[in-house]
């Protein structure tokens, strides 16, 4: 018996829309570990917007700039993709906000992020203070490399 065209076609799409609906959204792990990584390694305002709070969207516009700055400045001494790696031990979640603990290999330390869960997603709160870590991580690796290249090579004999 062979089957009607029309079962095939459309039988095979309406089953991966339906599996797709039924995915689990990100936990708050995942959304941070993504957000960073969207952030540091793909420059992607746009992805990394999704990504936040709703007020948090105004400071991530501002520091986005200063860190695209400051990336194509180490971007210039070395091609660096950063890690980041969420310590499931530490991460501790309520009904409605969740802390990450992120570590980075930009300055091998870990970092608390806030997520706060906006209707059915887990969002990262860019506004909580001790997400700066990264960016103040990241001036000094800027301050790094700018030495480096401001030093004049030492000329022989003296």
């Amino acid at each position: 018996m062979l089957r009607p065209f029309w079962h095939s076609r459309f039988l095979i799409p309406a089953l991966l829309m339906l599996l797709s609906a039924c995915s689990k959204p990100d936990g708050p792990e995942e959304v941070a570990v993504n957000f960073f990584h969207t952030l540091y390694n793909e420059h992607d305002l746009e992805a990394a917007e999704k990504m936040v709070t709703d007020a948090s969207r105004d400071k991530l516009h501002d520091d986005f700039k200063y860190i695209e700055g400051a990336l194509a400045v180490i971007a210039t001494e070395q091609n660096t993709t950063y890690d980041f790696q969420a310590r499931s031990e530490q991460t501790r979640t309520s009904a409605d906000s969740a802390f990450v603990y992120v570590w980075t290999s930009l300055d091998n330390s870990t970092t608390e992020t806030l997520l706060l869960r906006e209707g059915d997603r887990w969002q990262v709160d860019f506004t909580y203070p001790s997400g700066q870590a990264a960016k103040k991580a990241l001036t000094e690796e800027v301050l790094n490399v700018t030495e480096k290249q401001a030093r004049l090579p030492e000329t022989p004999g003296q």
